[in-house]
């Protein structure tokens, strides 16, 4: 989102060494067994089938965790800390720059604990990142003896029902992990396809790697808002698109009012346009 990457280079330019240190001290190395990338399509606009959006998606899958998200995403994060660790110094201050900096167009990002059953869900609005914990989706899969192969793995079909809508899954038993894109997961195997039966949204694998090694990761966990439940986040999900101009109003911080009120006027633009969304109401 264009007004996102305005904003945040603003953001990282007065943070300084608060952001480097904070980065730092939140950077995980976590053990993940497969790298699987996901080419994810999104009928954003319910009249305009023109209208989606496309972005590719890593899922870093291990034996107990596993974290989903923008490659764009996961690709900045690993050259902003990079920047955090050898800032370029103007005047004294470090400097940070977007500049070459890969921008992210779905900036949500699930990760799972599969030992304590739970996801944590987190996503952008404004300038902050807000966050919630929440059980796994109980999801009633029903298997189906249709078979294909997809990346060279023989996959079975199996349906279910999320979120409002029946999806058509299509999962390998050569890969033993029981994870998939997004908040799926729970099938005897790797989930490497999967999409609503009405074509709306679809999560397509491209490209696999077994990785058996650790990768860092981190939040931007500065800016981070933590909430209670996914329904505090529906609620401030909805004040979002209602009026988003006091969401582009950093905490202690004050940023030109032209700057506030270019974002906001995007991000309602942008939302208008987004009325088809991922998780129906059932």
């Amino acid at each position: 989102m264009a007004y996102w990457g305005i904003l945040l280079a603003v953001l990282l330019s007065f943070a300084g060494n608060d952001l480097k240190e904070t980065s730092e001290q939140q950077l995980k190395n976590e053990q993940y067994a497969y790298i699987i990338y996901y080419e994810f399509i999104g009928k954003v606009n319910k009249e305009d089938s023109t209208k989606l959006v496309t972005e590719r998606m890593i899922l870093l899958s291990g034996q107990n965790t596993s974290k989903y998200l923008s490659y764009n995403k996961f690709l900045a994060d690993s050259m902003l800390m990079d920047q955090y660790k050898n800032p370029k110094m103007i005047n004294g201050a470090p400097s940070f720059s977007m500049q070459g900096i890969p921008r992210a167009k779905v900036n949500h990002q699930v990760s799972k604990d599969f030992s304590n059953n739970t996801y944590k869900f987190n996503n952008v609005l404004g300038v902050n990142y807000y966050v919630f914990s929440d059980s796994l989706p109980d999801l009633q899969w029903k298997l189906d003896a249709e078979e294909k192969v997809l990346l060279g793995y023989k996959c079975q079909k199996a349906t279910t029902r999320f979120a409002g809508r029946d999806y058509i899954a299509w999962f390998t038993s050569g890969i033993p992990i029981q994870d998939g894109p997004y908040k799926f997961s729970g099938l005897p195997g790797l989930i490497l396809e999967i999409a609503d039966t009405k074509g709306d949204y679809k999560f397509i694998a491209v490209g696999l790697e077994k990785a058996n090694k650790n990768i860092a990761t981190r939040p931007i966990s500065n800016i981070l808002k933590e909430l209670k439940s996914s329904s505090d986040y529906k609620a401030v999900y909805k004040k979002f698109k209602a009026n988003p101009g006091p969401f582009f109003e950093p905490d202690n911080m004050k940023l030109p009012p032209e700057l506030i009120e270019k974002a906001a006027k995007n991000a309602t633009e942008m939302l208008q346009l987004q009325n088809n969304p991922l998780e129906l109401d059932e």
